[in-house]
């Protein structure tokens, strides 16, 4: 979503000729305990970078561009009307504003509060900066602050202080800098100049950040457009430096083993070969690991998607996770924190207590760790038509089904003890048993919702399934989900693995990891749910509230009424060709765990 919103202001935007100034980059101008890192290299670049992928060119299609203006006049209107009065800086104030990199940093510097500092390449030929610093400064005043300007050398240096907030600002060449700390702006300058910070190294040679940053590397050496680098331990030490239970939660991080939880960071990169986008996130830890991290033991495999997933499923996700070395673990932990043996006494004894089964040996063995995640869309079209489903692969069958039927029979024992009718009732179909989950007060409560809507946009009642199809216990959130992947299942619809365009994805995936066994994949084809939106869009409920503007409407209300009502939306047909598949994979290694997912490019 927010690559769509970034997209259509960026395309709204007309970027004059401009070049960035020549300065250090900010990674060596920050110091090396930064822990929160968010740039974008060149805003202007990535205008034109956005104006090239599927979601910009529609933008600029006929069909949609009228609605797409529209929608931006809505917002410039609600800005104006009810924003620009408090803010004092007009909408092209900040459209023309940032010109070149964009850079938000927070610092935790030992036994001090955290400190902010943020980078704006701003247009030599424009008074915009210059107009949002006076009324920074005007601001201050009128609040009753202080505005206190010095130089540093040869920079100007402007501290506005209003009780509340204490900002340092100033403006060297084309850049704009504001941080929250003095002592950070000055020797931001120092390193500016190539001084050396004693005691500090930059940001750039701190070795956690150079070990994400090369692992999210292009593999033509592109330059990212986007980066992100964030080290969550010590950002929640700066955070909560002086509150005592939030420093005991944070102390108890090595119980968990969360300390070994280094840095997270990614790159977003542009037009890598025949890519639209390549995204890479990296999950830096710390080896040997224990706790949590130790549980997380995802596993290598053929993860194609199962048979009993139909070609519709437009979101698919698979990995395995190693359940033995997960529930070790986890037990150590809880016995840890609460007790040697509270896992045994308080969760297997009950198991074997309640069902009559070894947690370890019947339950965790029946399954062999894959888990695969769909999205399906239910018809007629409702709010909620999106429906999940969940497979866990079974490993041994017998062991399954003794789970399952000990499972449905305690639960319906247990109502008719207390008066009340089985909630779990089994049905087949194809010749294949599963079970549906009914609730009598949980479906008095979705009529009463039904009711309250009545006259809106209708909703689908849920009814959770499960069953066992082919070699995996499937379970879902929706009768007609199951039912369709039985039909899947025995050769009725085009299974996921079999389509065309999965296979490519797929090979792809292979040619990008080098071998065929990452420790997970991504598929997602948006079509699904761009043709759900654009239908739900037409439907009578949505028509009728368009063509009526009620009584107590507020004014943006209507205008958007106004808006969508001159420029309906377009017909899937007409927007099919710029939506594409995207896919990725997940690696594990020493240094932690690795995503790269890819867009493909749309049709021309």
């Amino acid at each position: 979503m927010w690559v769509a919103l970034l997209t259509m202001w960026v395309t709204a935007v007309s970027p004059t000729v401009w070049s960035q100034s020549e300065r250090p980059f900010t990674d060596t101008l920050l110091p090396e305990n930064t822990v929160v890192y968010l740039q974008v290299h060149n805003i202007r670049e990535l205008y034109d970078a956005m104006q090239r992928t599927n979601f910009g060119r529609m933008l600029a299609d006929e069909k949609v561009a009228p609605l797409a203006r529209d929608l931006y006049s809505q917002a410039r209107e609600a800005y104006e009307q009810f924003a620009q009065d408090q803010v004092g800086l007009t909408w092209d104030d900040f459209e023309t504003l940032p010109a070149g990199e964009i850079c938000f940093a927070i610092v935790a510097p030992r036994r001090a509060d955290l400190q902010y500092v943020l980078f704006l390449d701003v247009d030599p030929e424009l008074e915009s900066a210059d107009r949002v610093m006076s009324r920074a400064k005007q601001a201050t005043e009128e609040e009753g602050g202080s505005v206190e300007e010095e130089n540093f050398g040869d920079v100007p240096l402007t501290t506005m202080n209003n009780g509340d907030v204490k900002l340092t600002l100033f403006r060297r060449d084309n850049t704009v800098v504001v941080s929250s700390n003095r002592d950070l702006s000055e020797q931001i300058l120092k390193r500016w100049d190539g001084e050396q910070i004693e005691g500090t190294r930059p940001l750039s040679q701190n070795r956690k950040f150079i070990t994400i940053m090369n692992r999210c590397r292009s593999t033509r050496d592109l330059q990212p457009l986007m980066r992100f680098y964030v080290d969550p331990i010590e950002l929640a030490k700066g955070a909560t430096r002086g509150n005592m239970s939030a420093q005991f939660v944070i102390g108890l991080l090595p119980t968990l083993g969360l300390d070994g939880l280094l840095a997270i960071g990614g790159t977003s990169i542009m037009d890598e070969h025949d890519f639209e986008s390549v995204a890479h996130l990296h999950i830096l830890m710390a080896n040997p690991r224990a706790g949590i991290l130790e549980m997380l033991a995802f596993k290598p495999g053929d993860y194609r998607p199962p048979m009993w997933a139909s070609h519709e499923c437009f979101n698919y996700f698979s990995t395995s996770l190693d359940f033995g070395k997960f529930y070790s673990e986890l037990t150590k932990i809880v016995d840890a924190i609460a007790g040697e043996g509270t896992m045994q006494s308080q969760v297997e004894s009950n198991f074997e207590t309640e069902l009559g089964l070894d947690l370890r040996e019947d339950v965790l063995a029946a399954f062999s760790g894959r888990m695969s995640f769909v999205n399906w869309m239910v018809t007629p079209v409702t709010l909620n038509s999106q429906t999940n489903g969940f497979g866990l692969a079974i490993a041994d069958m017998d062991k399954a089904e003794s789970l399952l039927a000990k499972i449905v029979e305690r639960i319906n024992r247990d109502n008719a003890e207390q008066g009340e009718e089985g909630p779990i009732y089994e049905e087949k179909h194809r010749g294949i048993k599963y079970w549906v989950v009914e609730n009598d007060r949980r479906r008095e409560q979705f009529e009463r919702m039904r009711e309250e809507r009545e006259g809106r946009i209708q909703l689908r009642e849920p009814i959770p399934s499960f069953g066992i199809i082919g070699d995996t216990l499937v379970i879902t959130d929706s009768e007609e989900f199951i039912r369709h992947a039985i039909e899947t299942h025995a050769g009725d619809h085009m299974a996921l693995q079999d389509h065309p365009q999965v296979s490519d994805i797929l090979q792809r995936m292979t040619r990008l990891l080098g071998t065929d066994m990452p420790s997970g994949v991504m598929y997602s084809d948006p079509r699904n749910q761009i043709r759900w939106l654009l239908d739900l869009a037409s439907s009578d409920d949505a028509r009728g509230f368009l063509d009526s503007d009620g009584e107590f409407d507020e004014p943006i209300v209507r205008r958007f009424k106004q808006g969508l009502r001159e420029n309906p939306p377009p017909q899937f047909e007409d927007i099919e060709k710029y939506f594409a598949p995207s896919g990725g994979f997940m690696t594990s290694d020493d240094t932690g765990f690795h995503f790269l997912i890819f867009q493909m490019k749309g049709k021309d």
